[in-house]
């Protein structure tokens, strides 16, 4: 027999875990019908997940957190640059792309699309690939490489043959 309303809150009440805990389970339980198995079940899982994310006294945790966020932000930073030639990734990286996760924002600085493609063509790497191409915005980074000659005051563009074959582009 399933527990009303009035029991679940008032099991949660005795659960060992902080109020706004408390009441985001109240909250998700309510929408549901439990049995008291199944409750002492979700019961049991979230006291232990509480358990297991605290966090010992005087634990350096901002100097922790702090590393596990800045070192790879880091790296990611660096690496950024060295995209430059690659075809598949299309992705924030680097800073902007930490400063969203921190952030927690809802809506990314650089969004997104999902395209779905018509089942004749979903299986189909080769089309799928030329789909993404026509869509995406494509710059010279994407076709080859940038350097100045500073002696000849030039711009000087390699294009790379493999990429511009494979985006379907002529020179």
């Amino acid at each position: 027999m399933s527990l009303s309303d009035k029991e679940v809150l008032k099991k949660i009440e005795n659960l060992p875990l902080p109020l706004n805990i408390k009441k985001s389970l109240g909250d998700e339980l309510k929408e549901v019908e439990i049995v008291e198995e199944e409750f002492q079940e979700i019961a049991d899982l979230v006291v232990a997940d509480y358990e297991r994310s605290k966090v010992e006294p005087c634990e350096a945790v901002g100097v922790v957190a702090a590393q596990s966020i800045g070192e790879p932000g880091t790296q990611m930073t660096m690496r950024t640059f060295h995209y430059a030639g690659v075809a598949e990734i299309n992705v924030t990286l680097g800073l902007p792309r930490l400063i969203e996760i921190v952030d927690a924002r809802k809506i990314p600085s650089t969004p997104t699309m999902t395209v779905r493609l018509e089942k004749d063509y979903a299986l189909d790497r080769d089309i799928a690939r030329e789909v993404a191409w026509s869509i995406e915005s494509t710059n010279i980074l994407h076709l080859g490489s940038i350097a100045t000659d500073l002696a000849e005051m030039n711009v000087v563009i390699e294009l790379n043959e493999d990429a511009l074959i494979q985006r379907k582009i002529t020179a």
